[in-house]
C-alpha cells in the first residue's frame, strides 16, 4: 500500500517519511538514506516494486526536505543525530540502505548503531558508494564554482533538464549541496570494520563511482557481497525495478541463514 506519512523528530531537525506501509503484521522496513542534495521523496520510485510484507521508510536529513535546521557536515555528529533520534524500538526487521552519500550513513550507523541503542538490524544496502579511499583529494565539488558544479551534477544525472535551466532553483539547493558534498568529502570510516552482512551495489555505467571500485567495500566489512546493476549513479531512479530485485533477493537469503 502506497502513502506517504510523515514525523519530525529531533524537535524538526529530521524527518521520517513513510512511502509504503506492509500489508502484514509482521514485516521488514527497509529504513533508506539519501544522496548529496536528496531527501526521502528520492526513494518513492522504489515504492511500487517492494513485496507486500514490506514497509518503506526514508530518512530527511537536518536541513533537507521538510527537516529544518543547518545541515551537518560530520559525519559522526549526523550519525549521533540517528542514533539517538530515530525511533528504533518502533521497528523489529531493519534493512539499512543507502544511496551514494547515504552509503556512508549506512555503513557508519550500522556499525555504531549497536554500541548506543537496541535495534533489529537485519543488513545493510548501499548503492553508487565510493569506498572511503576511492575518492579523489584532486577534484572537490564543494569548492567548484556555481557553473562547474551544475554542469558536474547534470553530467552525473542527478539534475532534470528543467532544473538545470532555471537558476532559481539551483540557487535555492546549492549551498545544502555544496555542504552535503563537504561531509562526502571528508568523512573517516569507523575504526572496526563492519559485522552485519552487507550488499554493495554499482553500475557499469557509472562514472562517478567506477562499478570495480565497489568491490573494495570489503576492506570494510567482514561479510560484503558485491553486486552490478544497470544504468549510471541515480540507477534509483531510471532502475528502481531491478534496484529492488536485488535487494529483495540479498535480503531473503540473509532472512533464511
Amino acid at each position: 500500500m502506497a502513502l506517504t506519512k510523515y514525523r519530525k523528530l529531533a524537535g524538526g531537525r529530521i524527518g521520517l517519511r513513510q512511502l509504503r506501509q506492509s500489508e502484514h503484521l509482521q514485516s521488514i522496513q527497509l529504513l533508506c538514506f539519501p544522496y548529496v542534495g536528496g531527501n526521502s521523496l528520492a526513494f518513492n520510485p522504489l515504492a511500487r516494486y517492494l513485496p507486500n510484507n514490506w514497509d518503506l521508510w526514508a530518512v530527511d536529513p537536518p536541513g533537507h526536505g521538510g527537516a529544518k535546521g543547518i545541515v551537518i557536515e560530520n559525519l559522526e555528529e549526523l550519525i549521533m543525530e540517528y542514533i539517538y533520534h530515530i525511533p528504533w524500538d518502533e521497528f523489529d526487521c531493519i534493512v539499512l540502505f543507502g544511496h551514494s552519500l547515504g552509503g556512508y550513513i549506512v555503513h557508519a550507523l550500522a556499525t555504531e548503531l549497536p554500541k548506543y541503542r537496541e535495534a533489529s538490524l537485519l543488513c545493510a544496502i548501499i548503492c553508487a558508494t565510493k569506498p572511503y579511499h576511492k575518492r579523489s583529494k584532486l577534484e572537490l565539488y564543494s569548492r567548484l564554482d556555481d557553473a562547474a558544479l551544475l554542469q558536474k551534477l547534470v553530467n552525473l544525472g542527478g539534475i532534470p533538464t528543467d532544473t538545470a535551466n532555471n537558476a532559481e532553483i539551483f540557487e535555492f539547493f546549492k549551498e545544502v549541496i555544496r555542504s552535503d558534498f563537504r561531509l562526502f568529502e571528508t568523512c573517516n570510516p569507523p575504526e572496526n570494520l563492519l559485522t552485519l552482512p552487507m550488499l554493495a551495489l554499482g553500475s557499469l555505467e557509472d562514472t562517478f563511482c567506477p562499478f570495480p571500485h565497489i568491490y573494495d567495500w570489503q576492506l570494510y566489512v567482514k561479510n560484503c557481497e558485491v553486486d552490478c546493476l544497470p544504468g549510471n549513479h541515480f540507477c534509483l531512479q531510471t532502475h528502481p525495478l531491478e534496484l529492488c530485485n536485488r535487494i529483495v533477493s540479498f535480503v531473503n537469503c540473509i532472512a533464511k541463514s
